[in-house]
């Protein structure tokens, strides 16, 4: 996937120049239609079985942003989308922004000043982000050799998926994440099977890079963690010796000691946090998907107590106890269940997987992210959101639950 992005950027190389020598040079509309067809091509030169949900992926996630450009009724569900765009036109111009929207808004401001302020360009790089993500999913289930069937499910339900969909195709930095995330795992899944040492930096990089746009995918580390200091390639066991304890520890160190000396860089949310602020975070429940409103814990035992229920909710909601209606039901039906399914899935059946070791990691990893945004979220819409941005890695490590070890691996 990497050659439209490779075109993208020779384009605004060459593109860009024009904007400033002639105003109103439509420089944006050029690299996108250039880009498109880079795409097609790409598509349609890989096999049928990623071919159609490629191709279906990439249309879907092409009208709603066009419809997006007409209308901006997409943008308009939701406040942050407007705020990102207008905060990034007031970093091209050199302002002080009113309203601050972190890293996402400053790198969009970053590139309106090499192209020019444009809302097509910025929304068509979340709808290449889209497509990559579907694409990353592919060529880790091709490394894994998961059956044509079940990897051709996968790609068909993050191709369609709504909500990947919808935060593909207005300004939003949920997919810059989300692509993040699902390279930090394709990354993992190389040094597991190759045992190639510079896929772990660029893994725990992937990471930090998202991690970087949202504090809250930095605990995924803790998973990769395990992985790279427990598992043993040549035994093909978790090895729990001094060198793997002590490798951990180093790991877990390092991971607190950025948290110290560096919340503003990556983990600005977390600067300033205290018992008071977790406390208060928790009890918000405002807005009209809100759930366990009930749910009033006034101390960090009584939250740690109800974070079990918390984490049930953001990954399954909106529950029937919460249902308003239609739209609740079909969300429940399309969104919530896609996470039920797999997670039951999941557990009944990665004991048996060739990759158990890499599932068990990566799961842990997942959800600790899944308990951090979970203790922070008190809406069903929030937690679609947010579980959006780890939903690549759910699919994955599901699919590669259905490889099943050999018969003398499953006797011994």
């Amino acid at each position: 996937m990497y050659m439209p992005w490779l075109v993208m950027i020779i384009e605004v190389l060459l593109l860009t120049p024009f904007h400033f020598m002639i105003g109103e040079f439509p420089n944006d509309a050029l690299i996108v239609l250039i880009n498109v067809f880079a795409v097609e091509v790409f598509i349609l030169k890989q096999d049928k079985k990623i071919m159609l949900p490629m191709l279906a992926a990439f249309s879907l996630r092409l009208m709603a942003m066009v419809y997006d450009l007409s209308t901006l009724s997409l943008s308009h569900m939701n406040g942050d989308t407007i705020g990102y765009y207008n905060t990034a036109v007031q970093w091209m111009n050199g302002q002080a922004p009113s309203n601050v929207y972190g890293l996402y808004s400053q790198l969009i401001g970053y590139i309106f000043r090499i192209t020019g302020d444009s809302r097509l360009l910025v929304e068509y790089l979340n709808v290449l982000m889209g497509i990559s993500i579907v694409w990353i999913l592919y060529k880790c289930m091709c490394m894994c050799a998961v059956r044509k069937s079940i990897s051709g499910v996968a790609v068909w339900i993050l191709s369609v998926f709504p909500y990947s969909i919808y935060s593909s195709c207005v300004t939003y930095r949920e997919t810059i994440i989300a692509m993040f995330v699902a390279l930090s795992v394709y990354f993992a899944l190389n040094w597991y099977l190759y045992q190639k040492w510079s896929n772990m930096f660029l893994c725990f990089a992937s990471l930090a890079f998202a991690s970087a746009f949202h504090a809250g995918v930095v605990v995924m580390s803790l998973g990769y963690a395990l992985l790279f200091t427990m598992y043993s390639y040549r035994t093909d066991r978790f090895a729990l010796n001094k060198k793997s304890i002590i490798s951990l520890g180093l790991f877990i160190s390092a991971f607190v000691l950025i948290v110290m000396v560096f919340p503003e860089i990556f983990f600005t949310k977390l600067n300033g946090i205290s018992e008071e602020s977790i406390i208060t975070q928790v009890n918000w429940n405002y807005g009209g998907s809100a759930y366990l409103s009930w749910l009033n814990p006034n101390s960090l035992a009584q939250v740690i107590i109800a974070s079990p229920l918390k984490l049930f909710y953001f990954l399954f909601s909106p529950l029937p106890d919460n249902w308003r209606g239609i739209v609740d039901i079909g969300t429940f039906l399309i969104d919530s269940m896609a996470y039920i399914v797999c997670v039951i899935y999941l557990c009944r059946n990665f004991k048996t997987s060739k990759y158990e070791h890499f599932i068990v990691s990566v799961f842990l990893g997942w959800l600790a992210n899944a308990f951090v945004f979970g203790l922070g979220t008190w809406t069903a819409g929030t937690a679609i959101r947010h579980r959006n941005k780890i939903f690549m890695v759910l699919l994955l490590i599901t699919a590669m639950s259905t490889v099943k070890k050999d018969k003398e691996s499953v006797k011994e």
